[in-house]
């Protein structure tokens, strides 16, 4: 039987994949003031800046997603390993 051996150095680099995504939030772009503004042009730039800003907190989900999928592997694989010695 084939054994998958996951070394310490699996569960840094999951950690440190998981955690590229913790600041991708931290700027808003809610602060980013229209006070006074009905440009089209203006309302435009900022339904775009809205649209770009759903986009990087969706992907800071997915990271964490992917990071917590590769943890639960990684711990199914350990089992296996661990139940066929």
């Amino acid at each position: 039987m084939a054994q998958i051996f996951l070394t310490d150095l699996f569960s840094l680099q999951v950690n440190a994949f998981r955690n590229s995504a913790k600041n991708l939030d931290a700027p808003s772009y809610f602060s980013i003031s229209e006070e006074g503004l009905s440009l089209p042009t203006a309302d435009a730039y900022h339904e775009r800046i809205s649209r770009i800003w759903r986009l990087i907190v969706w992907s800071g989900a997915v990271i964490k997603k992917d990071a917590d999928d590769m943890d639960a592997l990684a711990d199914k694989l350990k089992s296996a390993d661990n139940s066929g010695s």
